[in-house]
């Protein structure tokens, strides 16, 4: 789904983890997404959830979240915040690892010709606590609208 005359398909996708805090995250933001009409899909990509917890995600994600839209999706990855970098282990190494697997399976990039069908899709990547107040277009030269607050003088 996204612009039919440009046949540009949007990809709405945010990291979480597993905590009940960004389950509520999640569902506001995807109520929000809802609300606002946002055209394509829109997906949480979710990481470090235990067998169980997966089960459990994905019978609310079912029963509640994908009875606002079809285009809502979850994805689950392993917890990457706990491999190693420089020695340590490094929390934000879910996000980017998350988006790849994302990317590779469900878009097919990196695969050969299936990159081609997807080179055209846009993907915002945004964070569980933001809020859609009006969908994301694909055209962000519109004067009239305001995306970010200007600064104020003095401020």
């Amino acid at each position: 789904a996204g612009s039919a005359s440009t046949g540009t398909s949007y990809h709405v996708i945010f990291s979480s983890g597993c905590s009940m805090q960004q389950h509520w995250e999640s569902y506001v933001f995807f109520y929000h997404a809802f609300k606002v009409n946002q055209p394509g899909n829109v997906t949480r990509l979710v990481s470090g959830c235990n067998p169980q917890q997966e089960k459990e995600l994905r019978q609310y994600h079912a029963e509640k979240i994908q009875s606002m839209s079809d285009r809502f999706h979850v994805f689950f990855t392993p917890e990457f915040g706990l491999e190693k970098n420089f020695g340590a282990e490094y929390k934000y190494n879910n996000k980017p690892n998350s988006v790849y697997l994302w990317m590779k399976d469900v878009l097919g990039m990196g695969q050969g010709n299936n990159s081609k069908s997807v080179e055209n899709d846009i993907v915002f990547l945004l964070d569980p606590d933001m809020i859609l107040l009006r969908p994301l277009p694909h055209d962000f030269s519109q004067e009239q609208v305001l995306y970010a607050s200007k600064q104020k003088d003095g401020a």
